[in-house]
Parts: structure tokens; sequence; C-alpha cells
């Protein structure tokens, strides 16, 4: 059904790197979410007066906040979606991490009104009673639920978009909420048991925090800066090793400045008898090639390299190996001799726990009668999914 409605109603909707079929993409997540959220906002409304139950009128004002972040988001979108400026170099994706960052703070507000409200519903309950037709009407808002955010999270994963996730992740949540207020009305009205309604209440005022925390932790982890993605940052290095001329990549970096808005740097080791001019084109050739492929701009440094030398391989290969010895996640690049003296980086990744004192005893330990001047790096690169 998902794909059904994106191929009907989404433009252009295999062609998710464009800026305005995202924004298409969210616009349309947007307005179904705010005409389905209205739509139960009814039901449950007109549901929870009738049979007197807390947890669903609850459960209906839940479905109100969820109308105003989706119209909340729908002007963000459209902020976010803007142009770089003068004042905004790097366009104003990340507005779009800010609204949802907004969106979880209002989540928080109905979770902490309901919970106040079930718990006046403990402590004073009330008569609750319910038909077979309302019973059908509260399942056909988890099924509605369901289909919203089946949809939303089809959409945020095919466009990267965090928001439009959350509001996914939500929509699932609040699929929980209102079975879990079904079955506190139903078994309230077959035993008795008029505490049952409030501890529902509250129970769903818990899933909605928990909800609103998961969003906004992934939002604030993207605004401080979470590492690279090891796929992507596999995939360009991947592709940059494949030009004839380069001979190494490190130092691979990507910023995120909302999505669809990367971007990057890296070292690239090309030969160190190449004219100027020559690793500027090579350069420049390599920059563009990422651009086109994976959207990111990068930013390519040039290091000087030299691998036909037979001594200066030979303590290459051996630096390396001691290396690896010591911990099989550590990498070195920029390798010189001046000397007696090794020269060289050290990449550590941050899977690895040894400091960098710790790995430089030890590589001095077992590199004696050479004098070492190492540069250590940290990664900012997360761990490849292969791994987790």
């Amino acid at each position: 059904m998902s794909e059904f409605l994106i191929k009907r109603f989404v433009r252009d909707w295999k062609e998710t790197d464009r800026p305005a079929v995202r924004l298409s993409y969210s616009v349309f997540a947007g307005i179904c979410g705010i005409i389905v959220n209205i739509l139960l906002v009814i039901i449950k409304l007109i549901t929870g007066i009738v049979f007197r139950s807390v947890s669903v009128i609850s459960d209906a004002f839940n479905n109100l906040f969820d109308c105003l972040t989706g119209i909340l988001l729908l002007i963000g979108f459209r902020a976010s979606s803007r142009p770089a400026d003068a004042e905004h170099p790097f366009g104003h994706g990340r507005l779009e991490y800010i609204l949802a960052l907004a969106a979880s703070a209002l989540i928080f507000m109905t979770a902490l009104t309901l919970g106040k409200e079930s718990i006046t519903r403990i402590l004073h309950p009330d008569d609750v009673r319910i038909t077979v037709g309302g019973a059908l009407a509260l399942l056909a808002t988890v099924l509605l639920k369901i289909a919203l955010s089946h949809l939303n999270m089809t959409i945020g994963k095919r466009i990267g978009s965090p928001a439009v996730s959350a509001v996914g992740r939500d929509a699932l949540g609040d699929a929980a909420a209102t079975g879990v207020s079904l079955a506190a009305v139903l078994i309230t009205a077959r035993t008795g048991f008029r505490q049952l309604d409030g501890i529902a209440g509250l129970l769903i005022a818990v899933l909605i925090l928990r909800s609103g925390w998961e969003t906004a932790s992934d939002v604030i982890s993207r605004l401080l800066g979470t590492p690279a993605d090891a796929d992507l940052c596999t995939a360009i290095t991947n592709d940059l090793l494949a030009e004839e001329k380069i001979l190494g990549v490190h130092d691979v970096i990507i910023h995120d400045y909302g999505p669809g808005r990367l971007f990057g740097s890296a070292h690239i080791e090309l030969d160190s008898r190449m004219s100027f001019r020559k690793a500027h084109d090579t350069a420049d050739a390599a920059e563009k090639k990422i651009q086109e492929k994976y959207h990111v701009q990068m930013i390519l440094h040039m290091d000087p390299a030299d691998y036909d030398d037979p001594d200066l391989q030979a303590a290459r290969i051996r630096a390396a190996a001691v290396l690896k010895g010591i911990d099989s996640s550590l990498t070195m690049h920029d390798f010189q001799m001046d000397g007696d003296t090794m020269i060289f980086d050290v990449a550590v990744p941050a899977a690895c726990h040894l400091t960098n004192q710790q790995i430089n005893e030890q590589l001095e330990q077992q590199l004696d009668g050479v004098h070492l001047q190492i540069t250590y790096d940290r990664q900012y690169i997360a761990e490849s999914t292969e791994n987790l």
C-alpha cells in the first residue's frame, strides 16, 4: 500500500537524490499524517466520551498533538529545503533536526499530561462501558496507525529523514497504545476492575514518553555530530582507490548539514614524482566523481607517497606489521623516513581502548633501533554494521 501511494502521489518518486523530490516525499508524509490523525481524533474522542474511558480520551489527545506535530514538520520541510544563502552557506537542512527536536518536546508534554490524568483516574476511578461498535472503531484506528507508521518509516528510510522516521516510530507507538486502551476497556467492562483504565492510560503515557526520548536522543546526537556512516565512507574510499593514480586514502571525514546535505574531506596519496598540475587534475576529477555518485561535496588533500624505494617500503611493512600486532584495528599512513627516524600517522578507531601513550610505548619497544615521530589520528567513522 505504501509503495502504491508513493508512486501515485509523489512525482519522480525514484529520484530521491533531488531536493525537490525529497520535499515532495516529506510533504506527502506530512499531509497523510495530518489527515489520518484528524480522523483518529474524531473517532477516539467520540468513543472515549461515550464510553467514559480516560485511556481512550488520552489517546485522542495524543493524536491531536500528532496533528500539530505534522503541521510543524510541514512548515519545517519547506524551510529546510531553502537553498544556501549568505548567512547559511551550508543550507538550511539542519532545521529538520531542530523541528524533530521540537516534535519530541510536544511528545513529552503529551505524555506528562496524560500521565497526570491517568493517575487521577486510578485514584478516583469511574465506570467504563463498551459496545461491539466501539471496539471495532478502536480496532480500525490501530490498523490506520500501523499503515501510517509503515508509510512514514518507508519514506524516512528512503530519503534519509530522521524527522519522518521519528513520526513513523511515534505512529507505531500510538498503535500499541490504542491496543492497550482497547484491551483495558474490554477487561474493565467485563471484570469491573475500574482502576485498570487509569493504569492503561499511565502505561500509554510511558510508551509515548519513550517514543519522545528516542526521537530526542537521535536528533541531539545528529546536532552534536555523529560518526560518518561506515558504509558510505567505505564506498567513497573504494571508489577513490579505483582511480589508477590514487595509491591510498585516509582521514575520511563527513559532515552532516541535514538530510541530503553532506560535505566531506579526505587525504589521498599520490606518487611523489607526479607533477603538481597532474596531481591537482587527479584530485579535481575524483572530487567531481564523488559529488556526482554520492552527492557529497568532497575536498581532497594530496599527500606525496613513494612506494618504489625498496628500503622505504621494507621499513613501512615492518612498522605496519608491528602496529597490527599491537591492535588489528590500527592503521598507518603518511609513512616517511628521515635518516633513522620513522615518521608516520596512526589512525585509532573508537573501538580501540589503548591510549596513544600505550601504543607509542609498544612501538618503541618493538621497533628498537629507530626513532619514532608519530601523529595519532582519531577516526570520525562509525563502526561497520558488519561488525555489530
